[in-house]
């Protein structure tokens, strides 16, 4: 089949797709050759496999169950069978004895003696490995994977993480893309030599799927295809299930959403009491049934899981939003994989598997419906983080708030104080670049530079009021570390400043905003300094001031400001004179009347327009 070459886009062209169909019709049909499954889930699962670049996939269930079947017949229909690779695994083959074989020649050695004339012959044999078809195909399947041994399943590793594998020096790659399959009857009926796969290739698993035993109707149907005269006929081959595979990877999976996946997958992996389950205290120190979130599904969890399941979730919604021949993912995408991707990483506790009869059940029916009741949480923790860092006081004094009794909300308030010291800084850095590259620059350069709008974070920073401040500290205080810091205080002998090394307890989001906020203010003040700011202050007595400089600023004034500040209700007013800032204050009956401009020549014509 002659390959068709794709137009350059970033968007997904569906190519083969309706190919892709016919051939899953034909897979899950009634030719001899089919494969019968009932259960709609896993039907939808084993459809999404053959389109998936670089998947593995551990199929699990009794003998007869169609595993194996399976996996020839998508073979068949999209690669070619020569395109399968099987290995069959036995606890006492080592590693060299099921993925190579021995290429066996006989060579004859010539010895000569001093004159350089054949002296006597003798043959040697060589022994020259060759990888066999699991290696090198780019369609593996391993039969009976739990009764392989140790070694094998660590060359398997070495041979999906890398995409090689080395013997005696020489080294075997694998086609890319690859598909991997791996099949295992459950472990009770296979009797001695069979054990859990290891943690390290559980871990590398994208999905596990537990195959039903057929029921009456389904076997039923199995002897029914079996009696057909049809079979599978290839429709595709490996080099156009290439083009496929880079159309899938197509599909877009937008930032929320993976946002989303990271937060669910938190949500699965973190105790609402302890920061993180990973600790070797966990166990021994927490007690679930006496928690305040004993009902939740953190206290059915024994251990933490990895993060490659993340990897594997956005793999395979990728996949089936293809399939739907849709452009982007949806978060149905997410929820209907994530049972298929955790349940061979989850580890519950005892009773949780009381309650269901495996991890699949205890996803599906305790975990899903939790997660799917805090996606508009989940929603909203995305929604106030992004308005934060597009400079939103609200949402971050919001995010603070909530993070005193919400886990995922801690680490999401601890990333945003790295985030804001890092953007805010860029900002400043980029502002005082700015104004170092200008020449002579006159004060609308320099206060264009000081209103610029990508001064987000700094300027929401600089905003937040003491009040704020004491809030988000306290709302914030499982930021609090110990560090090395310094104390600064007065010598009370010669008045000058000494400094004291001191361990203290440090919140890391306010000293990140005591950061910016210190040196924004220092660029402020360098900038007044710039522009010779200036400023003229008048004090008088209320009666006098009220008799001689009030008829000369009235005209300026507000009519409702001045109705308020006569009748005391107000006691300050700030009114905008030309360029310049006149500010009235009234204490103790006494009125300051102050005149605040970035330069003296501003500050003249302001006086002089009021006629002070």
């Amino acid at each position: 089949m002659t390959p068709i070459t794709p137009t350059a886009s970033t968007k997904p062209s569906f190519i083969h797709h309706d190919k892709i169909t016919k051939g899953l019709g034909l897979i899950f049909g009634s030719t001899r050759e089919s494969v019968r499954i009932s259960d709609p889930n896993i039907l939808e699962i084993l459809k999404i496999i053959p389109i998936t670049p670089n998947s593995i996939s551990l199929l699990s269930g009794i003998m007869g169950t169609g595993k194996t079947t399976y996996a020839s017949a998508f073979t068949k229909i999209f690669f070619g069978k020569d395109e399968l690779g099987i290995i069959k695994c036995d606890p006492d083959k080592k590693p060299h004895e099921t993925l190579y074989g021995t290429d066996v020649a006989a060579e004859t050695k010539y010895n000569y003696d001093a004159g350089g004339n054949v002296e006597s012959t003798r043959e040697e044999f060589v022994f020259d490995p060759e990888a066999l078809a699991f290696v090198t195909r780019p369609i593996k399947f391993a039969n009976e994977i739990a009764l392989s041994s140790k070694a094998l399943q660590d060359a398997l590793l070495g041979l999906f993480q890398e995409g090689e594998i080395e013997y005696r020096g020489k080294v075997f790659k694998t086609e890319k893309p690859y598909i991997v399959l791996l099949d295992q009857n459950p472990l009770h009926l296979l009797g001695m030599g069979a054990k859990e796969v290891s943690p390290a290739l559980t871990d590398r698993i994208d999905i596990l799927i537990n195959i039903p035993t057929p029921g009456i109707f389904d076997d039923l149907a199995i002897q029914q295809s079996k009696e057909s005269e049809h079979g599978l006929t290839q429709l595709l081959d490996y080099d156009i299930m290439k083009e496929v595979f880079a159309d899938v990877e197509k599909v877009h999976k937008p930032l929320g959403l993976k946002f989303l996946t990271v937060v669910i997958s938190q949500s699965l992996r973190a105790c609402k009491y302890k920061k993180d389950i990973s600790s070797p205290i966990f166990i021994e120190s927490i007690d679930c049934a006496t928690c305040e979130y004993k009902n939740e599904i953190c206290s059915s969890i024994e251990a933490p899981i990895g993060h490659r399941h993340i990897e594997s979730i956005l793999k395979f919604a990728g996949s089936r939003a293809w399939l739907d021949k849709r452009e982007e993912i949806t978060i149905e995408d997410i929820i209907v994989v994530i049972p298929f991707v955790l349940s061979h990483r989850l580890k519950l506790k005892a009773k949780a598997y009381m309650d269901s009869d495996c991890a699949y059940t205890w996803i599906k029916e305790k975990a899903l419906p939790y997660i799917v009741k805090q996606l508009t949480i989940y929603q909203k923790m995305l929604e106030e983080y992004s308005r934060t860092l597009d400079g939103s006081k609200d949402a971050l004094i919001a995010m603070a708030r909530k993070s005193k009794d919400n886990l995922l909300y801690q680490q999401m308030i601890a990333r945003i104080s790295e985030q804001l010291l890092n953007q805010g800084n860029k900002e400043l850095d980029t502002m005082e670049q700015t104004l170092l590259k200008l020449m002579s620059p006159t004060r609308t350069e320099i206060e264009s530079v000081m209103t610029n709008p990508n001064l987000k974070i700094s300027k929401m920073i600089f905003s937040l009021t003491d009040l704020e401040m004491r809030d988000i500290e306290t709302q914030t205080e499982r930021l609090n570390k110990f560090e090395l810091g310094e104390k600064i205080s007065k010598d009370p002998n010669n008045g000058k400043d000494k400094k004291e090394i001191i361990y203290q307890r440090i919140n890391s989001l306010i000293k990140n905003i005591g950061i910016l906020n210190q040196r924004y203010r220092k660029a402020k003040e360098a900038i007044k300094q710039v522009l010779n700011c200036t400023q003229f202050d008048i004090s008088l007595h209320e009666d006098e001031f009220m008799k001689r400089i009030f008829p000369a600023i009235a005209k300026h004034l507000d009519n409702n400001d001045m109705l308020e500040f006569g009748q005391n209700h107000i006691d300050t007013l700030t009114q905008d004179i030309g360029n310049a800032i006149m500010k009235i204050c009234r204490k103790n009956n006494m009125i300051t009347l102050t005149f605040e401009a970035d330069n003296q020549r501003d500050l003249l014509e302001a006086r002089e327009l009021v006629g002070i």
